[in-house]
């Protein structure tokens, strides 16, 4: 019971995701959705949430911000990298490269 429950949750949390098409759902881990969808949400509309996008690249390693990149040049026309650098200016862009750096 206690396993349906969590996979009901799961699903409802990824249903809950409206930047990411049913496709890249089903390629990539529940992980990479969640972070691919924190970092559109944090970057895209009024605003740059900022903290959100730190707090994004410090879960990430080179494999899930590779994964990430495939999706973003496929679907946006742009590298990962280019997407955030793009709304970062100052201080907070030398800290967001650096943070893309570290990763990889």
């Amino acid at each position: 019971m206690k396993e349906r429950l969590n996979e009901t949750n799961r699903m409802r949390k990824l249903m809950d995701l409206p930047l990411i098409t049913e496709r890249v759902r089903d390629t990539y881990t529940d992980a990479d959705v969640e972070y691919l969808s924190a970092l559109k949400a944090a970057i895209e509309g009024p605003g740059t949430n900022e903290e959100k996008v730190y707090e994004v690249l410090g879960k990430l390693n080179k494999e899930e911000l590779d994964k990430i990149d495939t999706y973003f040049r496929k679907n946006e026309g742009e590298s990962v990298r280019d997407f955030i650098l793009g709304d970062f200016s100052g201080e907070e862009l030398i800290k967001v490269k650096n943070m893309l750096d570290k990763i990889g």
